[in-house]
């Protein structure tokens, strides 16, 4: 179990969620992409993909903002959901930052 390979993906605005590289597929030269993740639409935000690595189970990252915040997280803890999930708060972004 510990040695599954995870994709990571991290918004802007703090949510990420992990995906089992099972899930996604290759495409051939031509072919549109394979969609990892789903942005919540607001008026008062535009979110964007800011970070997406491949990552173990067993691994951390340290996430920091624009503005110097850091965090250090395991990436256990980030749950694994589906290729059309938003995903959940991994970091608290303040107002203004990113």
């Amino acid at each position: 179990k510990g040695s599954e390979q995870f994709v990571l993906c991290v918004t802007r605005n703090g949510f990420g969620k992990r995906i089992s590289t099972d899930e996604i597929r290759t495409t051939n030269r031509g072919l549109v992409g394979v969609i990892a993740i789903k942005f919540k639409k607001r008026k008062d935000f535009e979110d964007k993909l800011s970070c997406f690595c491949v990552v173990n189970e067993e691994d951390e990252i340290l996430l920091n903002t624009a503005k110097g915040v850091m965090v250090r997280q395991q990436v256990g803890k980030i749950p694994s959901q589906g290729r059309a999930a938003t995903g959940v708060a991994v970091q608290k972004v303040d107002a203004g930052d990113q």
